[in-house]
């Protein structure tokens, strides 16, 4: 997969452009939620591959779109209780669609992340959510680095930091952007403070 104009073509395209170029000098959290934001950008326009990939029936298809591409406008709004509700459904069938199944770990991963009214455990099962989603998606699409930093943000979030340690060491092997590359640079500082 490769990263070209990764955070502003496709940021575009996914309708929130304007992140992209923030000041320097901001604290590192800040650099961190911009950068996700540009990764969420990215993997929201992605995703439209993933409606063509349908594993289920014809009838079935269409309704999963429709309800992924509604999940993928409330999580451009930063609706992620909602998008996560709506694409649960989805997500508990023996048959699952990758682009709602994409989604739905965003949605989960943002709701553990930003909702500070959660207590310890509930974040936990949000980020167990989303690892899970992208664990799912990664199995089909593993060369896709968006999903595997999601993936590997979650795992962090989980306090699995060998294995996040792994899949950043991987991401940041195939050459990011330089936002994108700081953004996993801090996480390995942190993972590097923590298991000295």
């Amino acid at each position: 997969m490769t990263y070209s104009n990764f955070g502003f073509e496709l940021g575009r395209i996914a309708g929130i452009d304007g992140f992209a170029r923030m000041p320097t000098g901001l604290p590192r959290m800040a650099m961190a939620t911009r950068n996700c934001l540009m990764l969420v950008a990215f993997v929201l326009a992605v995703c439209v591959s993933f409606a063509d990939n349908a594993t289920g029936q014809q009838n079935d298809a269409i309704t999963e779109s429709d309800v992924a591409a509604e999940a993928a406008a409330l999580i451009q709004r930063r609706n992620y209780v909602d998008a996560y509700n709506l694409l649960g459904p989805l997500v508990n069938k023996d048959v699952i669609d990758h682009r709602a199944a994409f989604l739905f770990g965003i949605a989960s991963f943002h709701i553990g992340k930003d909702a500070p009214e959660l207590a310890n455990e509930e974040r936990g099962v949000m980020f167990r959510d989303s690892a899970l989603a992208f664990s799912y998606v990664l199995e089909s699409f593993p060369q896709d680095m968006g999903v595997r930093l999601f993936l590997a943000r979650s795992l962090f979030h989980m306090g699995q930091l060998d294995t996040a340690k792994t899949l950043f060491e991987q991401v940041l092997a195939a050459d990011p952007p330089d936002e994108i590359k700081a953004d996993i640079r801090n996480y390995l500082q942190v993972i590097s403070e923590h298991t000295e």
